[in-house]
């Protein structure tokens, strides 16, 4: 069978490829900040605690740009998706840019004033608001594979909170917390000495049987509630497919094995490796993710030609080229700017602190 690979079939695909991989790149960063939220009480004195936010203090806010790309690439390539998605989730979106202020505004505010009250405050804050902003991202990821109500008739007013929070949408937000946990401890693991290394090695287990039972939990789910399973990804054109069940087993295969490459490798305290096998985990469960919606970006469960996907919703083929070029120049200075940030406060968290 003969492929299509035209220009306005593929430009849609190119630019749906470089959301993807700002996704990954997004959590490969944030994730650890936000994963750092969830174990961040491990510490137990103020100085541990000023080290964990020192060691993610010159890049957290770096990482973010990522969300921005993310969005603007998403309101640049495919603008029907883009309204249709904020306009579903207004309130549940408004809320993730609230918890995103607030997380700001705790790493910002902790180290104003030396009063316990102040900074047990904004503590709490800063753990509330990741926990909440990985939540959050879970919970829309899980609601872009589950599907929606959409439809010409349907308001999207009715469908913003009520259907935001469902039992398999929640599951994705725990996943996603506990994998940016995951991916927070072994960044922690690079930057930490002594007694509080130790206690995050002691509760490293934990924190990746809960990802584990949530996982498997959520692809048995996946499984039995989600109709694309049975059907196949990656159709382009004329090009039929591939059987998504085969393809997910694969890549739970992998992610089981990753799983277990990143807990060899805490126990040997080979932690630059661990945070590798973390990253990993991140790219199988984002892979996961696009082998279930694949071409869609947001679908309708109550009659598939209203699906938003990355053709009925792309930008002309003209805006997706002037873009491309853009993203071309563009997106290589923002690699090599983060690349030399993190290559500068590489090693050890010993610097003055600032937080």
């Amino acid at each position: 069978m003969i492929m299509d690979f035209s220009l306005a079939s593929m430009l849609p695909i190119a630019w749906y490829v470089i959301l993807v991989v700002a996704v990954f790149v997004y959590s490969l960063g944030d994730g650890f900040d936000l994963g750092l939220s969830t174990i961040y009480f491990i510490s137990r004195a103020d100085d541990e605690r000023r080290t964990l936010l020192n060691s993610i203090g010159p890049v957290w806010d770096g990482n973010e740009v990522w969300l921005i790309i993310i969005f603007g690439g998403l309101f640049a390539g495919f603008p029907p998706a883009y309204g249709a998605l904020l306009s579903i989730f207004y309130m549940p979106i408004w809320t993730l840019v609230l918890l995103y202020i607030f997380r700001g505004c705790s790493l910002e505010f902790r180290g104003k004033a030396e009063s316990k009250k102040w900074k047990a405050f904004w503590d709490i804050v800063f753990c509330i608001s990741g926990i909440a902003i990985s939540f959050f991202l879970g919970v829309l990821v899980g609601n872009m594979i589950l599907g929606l109500p959409i439809s010409p008739t349907t308001p999207y007013s009715s469908l913003s909170w009520v259907l935001f929070f469902r039992p398999y949408t929640l599951l994705c937000g725990a996943l996603v917390v506990s994998a940016f946990a995951i991916h927070g401890a072994t960044f922690i693991l690079m930057k930490t000495t002594g007694e509080l290394q130790q206690r995050i090695i002691k509760r490293f287990s934990y924190v990746l049987s809960a990802f584990l039972v949530i996982y498997l939990l959520l692809i048995g789910a996946t499984l039995a509630m989600i109709p694309q399973t049975k059907g196949f990804s990656f159709q382009v054109g004329s090009f039929a497919g591939v059987p998504t069940y085969p393809v997910l087993i694969l890549l739970l295969a992998m992610t089981l094995g990753s799983c277990l490459a990143t807990k060899t490798c805490v126990s040997r305290k080979r932690y630059g490796c661990a945070f590798l096998y973390s990253s990993l985990n991140l790219l199988l469960l984002i892979l996961s993710t696009v082998t279930l919606i694949f071409p869609n970006i947001l679908f309708s469960t109550v009659d598939p030609e209203h699906s938003y996907t990355i053709y009925n919703t792309a930008a002309s083929a003209k805006t997706l080229q002037s873009l491309l070029v853009i993203v071309l120049v563009g997106l290589p200075l923002i690699i090599a700017y983060g690349v030399y940030i993190y290559r500068v406060f590489r090693g050890k968290t010993d610097f003055p602190s600032v937080y």
